[in-house]
């Protein structure tokens, strides 16, 4: 934990009116709710989840688990989530997660050069390389170009954000063109895979699998 600090911060959060859903709940276990993690974003609530255990277990803090799990779930949160009254909010000035990462790139994203021959292989190989990320149109371009460079575009054939895994590969979610000019960045609606084009330039905002395949 003091790496992290050292390195990070620990900042108060900036609060939102933006609440998260509920946890998840499993049919082994009646009775009991688990906060799941699964993402890249998740990585940075572990560490202040077993930070709450410890002060839980020191008596610095008189609240159940359950209690302090919730209070950082919405704190976490309502760092990173960036749709609120029905528009999407820009990640470079919201919130407390992604400015900083927009501030100074490379202090979090590792540029890997080293892809970019093994994506081109896959591509002359006849393979169809896509990208499907729940995140943010504008983080997106972020990790990429940091990560492969400003040509990531030209390795892959499709681009979808906002995808809301793993829905997009068990439900049937609409599929839409990014169009800037909406509050919600949704274009053209497409409803069947003949209607996607093969064009890396074009970014596709939520969908499913199914209409992919």
């Amino acid at each position: 934990m003091e790496e992290i600090k050292q390195i990070y911060g620990m900042e108060e959060p900036a609060l939102t009116e933006l609440e998260w859903p509920t946890l998840h709940s499993f049919p082994e276990t009646p009775g009991r709710n688990y906060w799941t993690m699964s993402t890249f974003f998740d990585s940075c609530k572990v560490p202040q989840i077993l930070m709450g255990i410890e002060m839980i277990d020191k008596g610095l803090v008189e609240k159940s688990y359950q209690d302090l799990s919730l209070d950082m779930r919405k704190t976490v949160y309502r760092q990173y989530l960036h749709i609120s009254g029905g528009k999407v909010l820009d990640p470079k000035t919201f919130g407390a997660f992604f400015p900083p990462v927009f501030e100074n790139p490379t202090k979090f994203i590792m540029p890997q050069p080293e892809l970019i021959p093994i994506l081109q292989k896959l591509r002359e190989q006849g393979k169809t390389l896509f990208i499907a990320t729940n995140s943010h149109f504008g983080y997106m371009e972020l990790i990429m170009s940091t990560t492969l460079g400003p040509k990531w575009r030209e390795y892959f054939d499709f681009v979808f954000c906002f995808c809301r895994k793993p829905a997009f590969f068990s439900e049937s979610n609409p599929m839409y063109v990014v169009e800037h000019t909406d509050p919600m960045l949704k274009g053209k609606k497409l409803d069947t895979f003949i209607d996607l084009v093969k064009d890396s330039s074009i970014t596709y905002l939520e969908g499913n699998a199914h209409l992919f395949q």
